[in-house]
């Protein structure tokens, strides 16, 4: 498989045009060159060299290091936290028999997975929320198995009374 990109030709690039004259904005990054557009997040002047254009927004490298170091840009995202899996996962691991005593604290870790990350972006692969809800629904199996069991043991240790 090709992606379109490889059959699309290649712009031209642009070095920035240098400054005539004392009154003419320079960019930040290289003062002898001519500013074309100011950075849409910080404000900075900056040259056709510098400027990216990045989905109709000009930016200046800074502004896209910092965006993609504090991972607000999710354009530049290189790894995602898959909470869907790690909350499904969590859910079937206590079924297995030498786990089944964890299930008192996976089934509320769980829960509480699913219900704090339920608005987190998940994956651009496959965007849908089944893990969450199939995850959610065994954790609340879970708990209603160990409200039965703690209700069986009660009417047990009551019976002997």
């Amino acid at each position: 498989m090709v992606f379109p990109a490889f059959f699309r030709e290649m712009a031209p690039g642009t070095s920035g045009e240098k400054t005539l004259f004392d009154d003419e904005s320079s960019c930040f990054y290289h003062p002898t060159k001519k500013a074309v557009v100011p950075c849409d997040i910080c404000g900075r002047f900056l040259c056709a060299l510098c400027d990216v254009d990045m989905h109709g927004q000009h930016m200046c490298p800074s502004c896209i290091d910092a965006g993609k170091t504090k991972g607000k840009m999710e354009q530049l995202e290189v790894e995602r936290t898959r909470w869907d899996v790690i909350a499904l996962t969590l859910s079937i691991l206590t079924w297995i028999p030498p786990l089944l005593y964890l299930i008192m604290f996976t089934a509320p870790a769980t829960l509480f997975i699913v219900i704090r990350h339920w608005n987190t972006t998940l994956s651009p692969v496959r965007p849908n929320r089944w893990r969450f809800v199939a995850a959610f629904l065994m954790a609340v199996c879970q708990l209603a198995l160990i409200g039965l069991i703690a209700t069986m043991f009660v009417m047990e240790v009551g019976a002997y009374e």
